[in-house]
């Protein structure tokens, strides 16, 4: 899954693509924080809580920007995401941070923008939220 992001994302900027929206199944989880490489779906039989749909969001957010290096701006649900998040990138140790903020809008402030510009400048990608 992961590569096929990498792919899909490489596709996108080929075609001039700025903004990318990217879902996966709510809950999906890498095994990028907790547990180290395991691959989850979540349960078919309950919904994901509160915490786990955050801790995936966080996990995604992350591949998107090692992607990029680090070099790109991530749209997360809420100001809260945004400053957990932050702790857990943090403690993961990318070499150069993503600039994460709770809205499009948000993105934009400083004008410029587009794909590969230093954490700071307008939205590179966005990060999906658990939606199913």
């Amino acid at each position: 899954v992961a590569e096929g992001l990498s792919v899909a994302i490489s596709a996108a900027l080929a075609v001039g693509e700025r903004q990318l929206h990217i879902t996966l199944p709510p809950n999906m989880r890498f095994g990028i924080f907790g547990d180290p490489g395991k691959v989850t779906i979540g349960s078919p039989d309950s919904p994901p809580t509160v915490a786990e749909l955050q801790r995936a969001e966080f996990e995604l957010a992350y591949l998107v920007a090692e992607t990029f290096r680090g070099e790109c701006t991530l749209v997360l649900e809420s100001q809260a995401a945004v400053k957990a998040a932050e702790r857990e990138f943090a403690r993961k140790g990318l070499p150069t941070r993503p600039r994460l903020v709770s809205s499009l809008s948000k993105a934009y402030k400083g004008g410029g923008g587009g794909f590969g510009g230093a954490a700071g400048g307008a939205a590179g990608a966005g990060a999906a939220r658990g939606e199913g």
